[in-house]
């Protein structure tokens, strides 16, 4: 192989010491460079070579013998891997977050709903109570028991409850009334003890003076026995009746909801 070397080659067009060619517009009366008969029949015989070294027969119907030749299959297979290695396929970029696949690339899409709804790491929703499925926090939480906070150590949470957290334990959350006029008289973060609504009842007894009074309790109430006594210097009978709502519906020591046991934690900060 050699570089051109007519008579009107530029010199070091290539670099120093590799001639190549050029218009010469800038040199006056100059043509552009000269193509030669011995540097075609040089190129023409490197190409040649190439072809009949390989043992393959030159075919002047064909203009892809040097492409087929180049390219073998292990050249392809070599490109196929590269391709496959350092490209990503359509089907391959996920488009949700149900996998937590390391080798799936994630959408554009995805990657802005992210960085769209992302928590900033000051954002107050990282330091809401959380319902925790086992009896001790995990590392970096609190669990939310009354106790003291220190402005120094937990300025966040300072911040948002004060000096004490509070005592979540066996307690539930309820929304501020802010206005509504159900739970009146409520400020936030405010404790409430458990209550119900008033129950109120008459019992009205009546029968005749000379006679034993006859009742029949049902539901909640209970007969609690008779009693003799006096009424107005008159020999008379008292029937007690109690009431216990244990006879018609569950009880215990509080009122309360059905419910689950959880641990409410607070990320410290």
């Amino acid at each position: 192989m050699k570089r051109i070397d007519s008579v009107n080659a530029r010199p070091d067009e290539n670099g120093l010491g590799k001639a190549g060619f050029n218009d010469n517009a800038d040199l006056p009366g100059q043509d552009a460079t000269y193509v030669t008969p011995s540097w075609f029949n040089t190129v023409q015989e490197e190409l040649c070579n190439l072809l009949e070294l390989n043992g393959i027969v030159l075919d002047p119907t064909s203009k892809r013998q040097l492409y087929d030749l180049l390219t073998t299959q292990t050249d392809l297979e070599a490109l196929a891997t590269e391709i496959e290695n350092s490209f990503i396929r359509k089907n391959q970029i996920v488009d949700n977050l149900t996998t937590n696949d390391p080798a799936k690339p994630v959408s554009a899409k995805q990657a802005k709903l992210l960085q769209d709804n992302k928590l900033d790491k000051d954002d107050v929703l990282q330091f809401m109570p959380i319902a925790y499925p086992k009896s001790t926090p995990p590392s970096g939480y609190l669990a939310m028991m009354g106790q003291a906070i220190s402005q120094v150590t937990y300025p966040k949470l300072y911040a948002l409850y004060g000096a004490n957290l509070p005592d979540m334990r066996a307690y539930t959350i309820r929304g501020l009334d802010n206005g509504r006029g159900i739970d009146t008289d409520r400020t936030i973060l405010s404790e409430q003890g458990d209550a119900i609504r008033n129950i109120e009842g008459i019992l009205d007894a009546l029968g005749p003076k000379t006679a034993q009074m006859v009742l029949q309790p049902s539901g909640a109430f209970k007969s609690l026995g008779t009693a003799s006594g006096n009424a107005g210097g008159v020999a008379a009978t008292m029937v007690k009746t109690g009431f216990d709502a244990s006879l018609v519906v569950p009880t215990a020591s509080e009122n309360r909801v059905k419910n689950i046991a959880f641990l409410y934690i607070v990320k410290a900060g």
